[in-house]
């Protein structure tokens, strides 16, 4: 199964977790790394683009754009920024074109080296957490899933997660909008996902349970049935048997002679 019909899968057919459940743990690790990678490709991408300004040299610009990011409001505010800002400036506007196209080049794999191990660990630790859970939600309602079954569910359904936290990091930094509850949103819609998989796992389970007792059930009548005929048609080889074996009484003479 390709990788882009995995996610649309997992995001629009509850019924294809039933497939994902079986699947080897490998194959749902390969999927969450390359969404992980082309998230953070993505992201880091975006924030290339958007503060592209740095790499174009230009002194004058570089202080006017510096000024508009407001660090004074932002995560990023730290002591004596303007002194760090001007020698920020200095050291850009000293470089030639080819230290420059290396200097993006090495910003750009640094954005995406911290983008991805830090999604990919927060993304392991919500992973983690939801196993856990369906583990003691699959106790609960009865349902035999596998351990390897477990992670997996677990790992398709942070899909949608994911692709609505990669949009609002994309709006946050455009706009710097935060959402106050957007982790509490993030984990419920996983939750939602993985108890909807383990309710229709555990539906198709009872479903061929019952199918397989019918089946039982006739496959005993029909031997049943047979184990009948068998007696009666042994019954009746017995009867042929008998009329057989029984001598027949010598017709008698005139004059009481045999």
């Amino acid at each position: 199964m390709k990788f882009l019909k995995r996610v649309i899968l997992s995001i629009t057919e509850f019924d294809a977790y039933k497939t994902f459940a079986i699947e080897k743990n490998s194959i749902a690790i390969k999927y969450i790394l390359k969404l992980l990678l082309l998230f953070s490709i993505i992201l880091s991408s975006f924030i290339f683009v958007k503060y592209a300004w740095i790499f174009n040299g230009n002194e004058e610009s570089l202080r006017t754009e510096f000024s508009s990011l407001n660090l004074e409001e932002s995560i990023l505010s730290f002591e004596n920024q303007e002194a760090i800002i001007e020698q920020t400036i200095s050291y850009i506007t000293s470089m030639d074109k080819t230290e420059m196209y290396a200097f993006s080049i090495l910003t750009f794999i640094i954005t995406f080296s911290i983008l991805f191990i830090m999604f990919f660990t927060v993304t392991g630790m919500y992973v983690v957490m939801l196993a856990i859970f369906i583990h003691l939600f699959s106790k609960v309602v009865k349902a035999p899933i596998i351990k390897t079954g477990i992670v997996n569910i677990a790992i398709y359904a942070h899909t949608l997660p994911i692709i609505l936290m990669l949009i609002y990091q994309i709006i946050r930094i455009s706009f710097n909008f935060n959402i106050e509850y957007f982790d509490i949103m993030y984990t419920a819609i996983s939750m939602i996902y993985a108890i909807t998989a383990i309710l229709l796992i555990k539906s198709d389970i009872l479903k061929s349970k019952v199918i397989l007792d019918q089946i039982i059930k006739e496959t005993e009548e029909k031997i049943e049935e047979l184990r009948k005929e068998e007696n009666n048609e042994d019954k009746k080889e017995d009867e042929e048997e008998e009329k057989e074996e029984v001598p027949k009484t010598p017709p008698v003479e005139e004059g009481g002679k045999a």
